[in-house]
């Protein structure tokens, strides 16, 4: 089921691509901090020598305060109906 969803949500340009805490089937965790890694060396190469400051947060319990209706209500938006969304809902 995640492999189906993950595909239409990129199929239909859903995610950004540097959206990945969803799709680990599909992107490494790599790729963000890879990402991060250009975006500090960026900020460096300029000639104002730009400050970088990173804040990480583990948010592995966040689906612990997600809202189940308002996530159905999103995965409704996004096209995700019918038997596939009472399917989350139960």
């Amino acid at each position: 089921m995640c492999q189906k969803i993950v595909s239409f949500f990129d199929n239909n340009k859903v995610l950004c691509k540097h959206h990945t805490a969803y799709v680990q089937i599909i992107l490494p965790c790599i790729h963000p901090i890879i990402h991060l890694i250009n975006k500090c060396a960026d900020a460096n190469n300029t000639v104002s020598k730009q400050h970088t400051l990173s804040i990480f947060c583990d948010l592995s319990k966040a689906f612990d305060v997600i809202n189940p209706d308002i996530l159905i209500n999103k995965l409704n938006f996004y096209g995700i109906r019918g038997v596939v969304n009472k399917w989350f809902s139960s």
